[in-house]
């Protein structure tokens, strides 16, 4: 069963079309699974530093930024998780956000993409 920061990184990665260990140039090959704790908790300082740390790699990384980019994913997760890092809550309870703009974002059932109703989620 993946951790919940696995499925959290696996849900944004799906909004922009990129898929873990997909057959796709763009899409992201994982060799270790810190780095889904890792990017939760440093964001895109914990991409870049596994990226140099060999914890993932991309055939296409310019398409792989270019994806990430155009779906904003940088925005879609919102302050610093280091220290929720070490603890995140039950699934059950990422499943409704407090409200943005007025309205909750709510995700679909465990492996379901993580897919937002709006542009900007937040998860804190």
């Amino acid at each position: 069963m993946p951790s919940q920061s696995e499925t959290i990184i696996r849900g944004l990665l799906a909004s922009a079309d990129i898929e873990v260990n997909g057959s796709n140039p763009w899409d992201i090959q994982i060799h270790d699974d810190r780095f889904y704790r890792r990017v939760l908790s440093e964001i895109e300082l914990g991409l870049g530093e596994s990226y140099m740390d060999g914890w993932w790699d991309c055939q296409a990384i310019d398409q792989f930024v270019d994806r990430a980019l155009r779906a904003r994913l940088e925005r879609k997760i919102q302050g610093n998780w280091k220290k929720e890092s070490t603890w995140l809550p039950p699934l059950e309870t990422l499943t409704s956000i407090p409200p943005l703009q007025g309205q909750a974002v709510q995700f679909p059932a465990i492996g379901d993409p993580l897919l937002c109703r709006q542009s900007q989620c937040r998860y804190t």
